[in-house]
């Protein structure tokens, strides 16, 4: 029984730490695949490996699209040249004799991807480990595995792809990732085979290209097991670099300040050595395999002088990825009940805060409120959905489709202040104590007792109690504030799913509660999911009606399309036999971008069919549900 409880307290905290807005949180990549590699353009945009496919996202990791490959191969590592042109690339085992190396290429910004570059001719077990762009160079890195551990080359185009040759220097010679200060200046971070059977850790330098290589770095032991995750080598200047690698039974950390003529190096207090990143000379965070001390992330502040423990967990973290000093992803596989993907992400540096806890603000989080009506049946169901997000005035602020309860004069903005635990909406030409263009509502740092002064009526937020409740099955601390102007109101935050209730009394009381949110993918409580939600108000230029996804799936799968322009929709889902099963939207919509989620749970497995008609435009597609 003690076993029991064990497991059923680990399987709880999990979850708990999975809607945490601070710190790490877990987000739902909507697949059980493992990930090999994570890369974003910007906060919002940004791609992982998807098995044999490659999955983008458009709302900072909240959920992802499937984009199909030309061909089938895994995916080593993912790079972007600009906005629109991106490069992949990795390679499939075909037979003991047999592999083959792929480089694909997008033009825009990772809807389809095409073959730019395929190799047959290097022996089994190889693959391409790492693609480095920069200006209209591309650096296409080559390594083995398991018996093929010492094999490797090195491939440039100076053309932007037309063309490739090789420039491999060293035989012999595992190639895994690259790093490139400019078209002709970078390096490479090898194993070197020379060294077999006890083969050693480089970097090499060029400064022409590829034409020529020299060691900068040689470590001084050998080495028995190699670093082989994402970025365990980067430079962020001419002259600032890092590398991570493992000895065995402990992992070995180097960085160098004169552009790897020297290095300094140490032992890292964890073996942790598959992934690092650095968003700048001092800030950086390395993970690995969380056995045997649970330890997923560490950080430093200090260029790896120090390091602090950030996360811990039961996933093997194989590639981080910041676009900032306080947004970033890390992916991996998860081991406590069979191998399944993990993503995480930070919007704090991996640091935890109180205030973004007790309302999870991301782009795609959804809360669906009880709240009373006028009319029979005297109630109704209201979804609150962030739509956008956008920086203004320096602040980053999330759009929410309607104004939130107790809140209706605050517009649509929000956003919660981490150094103040300030929550406020956006209200252009306001100014309250030093704060400009925004409307202060409550601190969700205050203690039960304490008061928050504003400039309007109501003048006062009062922390009038606070207490540790279960919502949705999750224990969860609660904080109740009371704004005593003209109507009373009593807003209630709980830690982990943002505001709960909201109880207003003018000339009778009634009371608005929380029914069900999606918050980071993971969906809880009655969301009446089914049907459908705006992604984006922007115009799209054309209609257009995507693949679901996933797709095969079981029970709950996606649907999302775009309009135009303002359009009658009907959206169903037929049968093998052409027989309606189910409509999923029957009204008329603004231009935008919508999704609809189909409950497939009382269905059998099979083919089933969605068509999309809207004024002139219909089209169908197929997905399979396989339960």
């Amino acid at each position: 029984m003690k076993i029991f409880l064990t497991i059923v307290s680990l399987f709880l905290t999990l979850n708990t730490a999975a809607i945490s807005q601070s710190g790490w949180f877990q987000q739902n990549p909507g697949t059980a695949n493992s990930f090999n590699v994570v890369y974003f353009i910007n906060e919002n945009t940004g791609f992982a490996d998807g098995g044999m496919s490659i999955l983008k996202t458009t709302n900072g990791g909240n959920s992802w699209q499937q984009k199909v490959l030309p061909d089938t191969s895994s995916i080593l590592a993912i790079r972007f040249l600009n906005a629109a042109t991106g490069y992949a690339c990795g390679g499939r085992y075909i037979n003991p004799y047999v592999s083959r190396q792929y480089l694909f290429r997008t033009t825009d910004g990772g809807e389809s991807w095409s073959r730019l570059y395929e190799s047959s001719g290097l022996m089994c077990d190889v693959s391409f480990t790492d693609v480095f762009p920069v200006g209209n160079r591309i650096y296409l890195a080559a390594g083995g595995s398991g018996s093929m551990s010492s094999a490797g080359w090195m491939f440039v185009s100076s053309n932007a792809g037309a063309n490739f040759y090789s420039t491999t220097f060293l035989s012999d010679t595992r190639h895994d990732k690259l790093s490139f200060i400019n078209e002709m200046t970078g390096y490479v971070s090898t194993t070197y085979g020379t060294d077999v059977p006890y083969m050693k850790r480089h970097i090499f330098k060029t400064t022409d290209g590829g034409a020529n290589w020299s060691m900068a770095f040689r470590d001084s032991s050998i080495l028995t097991v190699f670093a082989q995750g994402n970025h365990n080598m980067m430079f962020k200047d001419a002259n600032t670099g890092f590398a991570l690698y493992n000895r065995g039974l402990y992992t070995k950390f180097a960085r160098t300040t004169n552009g790897g003529v020297s290095w300094d190096t140490s032992a890292m207090p964890y073996n942790k050595y598959l992934s690092l990143y650095f968003a700048d000379a001092n800030t950086g965070w390395v993970s690995g395999n969380y056995y045997p001390d649970s330890v997923m992330i560490l950080k430093t502040t200090n260029g790896g002088a120090n390091w602090q423990i950030q996360k811990k967990g039961n996933a093997n973290l194989y590639s981080l990825y910041f676009v900032n000093n306080h947004t970033g992803w890390a992916v991996g596989t998860a081991w406590f009940s069979g191998q399944i993907g993990r993503v995480y992400k930070t919007v704090t540096g991996g640091e935890e805060n109180e205030a973004l806890d007790y309302f999870p603000m991301s782009v795609g989080n959804m809360y669906v409120y009880h709240t009373p009506s006028m009319y029979p049946p005297y109630y109704d169901r209201q979804k609150f959905t962030i739509v956008k997000d956008s920086v203004m005035n320096g602040k980053r602020f999330y759009y929410f489709s309607n104004p939130l309860p107790g809140m209706w004069n605050y517009g649509n903005w929000y956003r919660v202040d981490t150094q103040t635990g300030l929550l406020t909406g956006y209200a252009a030409g306001y100014t309250c104590n030093n704060l400009s263009n925004e409307r202060r509502t409550d601190s969700l740092f205050s203690r039960k007792g304490d008061t928050l002064w504003k400039c309007d009526g109501p003048f006062r937020s009062i922390c009038k109690d606070t207490a540790n409740l279960s919502v949705f099955g999750y224990s969860s601390k609660q904080k109740t504030f009371s704004e005593d102007g003209l109507i009373l109101i009593e807003r209630t935050l709980s830690k982990y799913f943002g505001i709960t209730s909201v109880y207003t009394w003018e000339i009778s009381g009634f009371t608005t509660y929380l029914v069900g949110c999606r918050i980071n993918g993971f969906t809880y409580g009655d969301t009446l999911l089914t049907g459908v939600e705006s992604v984006s108000t922007e115009t799209p230029a054309s209609y257009s009606l995507e693949q679901n996804y996933p797709n095969p799936f079981n029970s709950r799968t996606i649907v999302r399309f775009s309009l135009p322009a303002a359009s009658n929709v009907s959206l169903k889902v037929y049968d093998v036999m052409g027989r309606e099963v189910e409509t999923l939207v029957n009204k008329r919509l603004q231009p935008g971008t919508y999704q609809a989620d189909w409950n497939a749970s009382a269905y059998s497995s099979g083919i089933y069919f969605y068509k999309l008609s809207a004024e002139e435009f219909s089209e169908t597609k197929r997905m399979i549900l396989l339960k």
